[in-house]
């Protein structure tokens, strides 16, 4: 049923448990997983501000480190991608297309700020415009309750 799994990381408790959430569902569809970590120009979720060489650096670790140790745990192809965009949803959207993603894993940071009520965050954004299903996790301790 999935061949290509798309999952965001921006070093959250939620972007890790949605990285393992993807790979249990890659595993019995023996589907690649395309973990992503999108830079930007200013900060916000799911990405990185790339005016910031540390948290670039800090954004590049992270995803090389989850990505080594899902492999660990796992028979699933794993590549890693760190993209360059306007803003997290679309460099997570242009990528969805670039490896024809079938389905796009992320995590839900369950956020409650104005703006993000308002106008919707990145998590939000991505299952309105996806052309793809979207599954979104939870942080681990919003999964227990």
């Amino acid at each position: 049923m999935y061949q290509s799994i798309l999952v965001p990381i921006d070093g959250t408790d939620a972007s890790h448990a949605a990285l393992q959430h993807a790979l249990s569902i890659a595993e019995p569809f023996d589907a690649a997983v395309h973990v992503i970590t999108v830079v930007e120009p200013s900060g916000g979720g799911l990405g990185f501000a790339s005016n910031d060489v540390a948290e670039l650096d800090a954004a590049i670790q992270d995803l090389v480190e989850a990505a080594v140790a899902a492999r660990e745990r796992t028979t699933v192809e794993i590549q890693t991608e760190v993209r360059r965009a306007q803003t997290p949803y679309d460099g997570i959207l242009a990528h969805s297309e670039a490896v024809d993603a079938d389905l796009i894993v992320a995590g839900r940071h369950g956020s409650t700020s104005l703006p993000e009520a308002i106008l919707g965050g990145t998590a939000d954004r991505l299952a309105r415009l996806s052309p793809v299903p979207v599954v979104l996790v939870p942080r681990p301790e919003e999964s227990s309750d």
